[in-house]
């Protein structure tokens, strides 16, 4: 009777002590900041095809696809697409020469009594 208790004592301490500490969320454990999302709506005219509308926003056919799954079958005139423009090459660009700013030089010579001011004749 007494080992039955213990076991089952130690089933109930095991069980506890598993639940016991919270699971560590991706945004806690993440260092980078999470990326701001910003959209345009676009409406399709005739003839439009996604690759045209990618190149239009500078995205990739795939972003636009992922938020409009709708489109993965074809699109139609006066359909409106959401278009993900944080992810658009040009933001993307500005925000590397933002991050990427030059590093100021100063390149200058000072002039001093040192450089010969005849060329030596041969």
């Amino acid at each position: 009777m007494k080992k039955a208790l213990q076991l089952i004592a130690l089933t109930l301490f095991t069980a506890v002590g598993v639940h016991a500490q919270e699971p560590v969320t991706d945004s806690i454990a993440s260092s980078e900041p999470k990326e701001v999302e910003f959209f345009e709506s676009h409406k399709v005219t005739m003839g439009e095809t996604i690759i045209m509308v990618a190149r239009k926003y500078t995205v990739s056919p795939q972003d636009i696809y992922e938020y409009n799954k709708e489109a993965i079958h074809g699109i139609t005139a006066g359909q409106q697409l959401l278009i993900p423009m944080h992810r658009s090459l040009k933001e993307k660009k500005k925000q590397t020469a933002k991050k990427q700013q030059p590093e100021q030089r100063n390149d200058y010579v000072e002039k001093t009594d040192s450089i010969p001011t005849q060329v030596p004749q041969e």
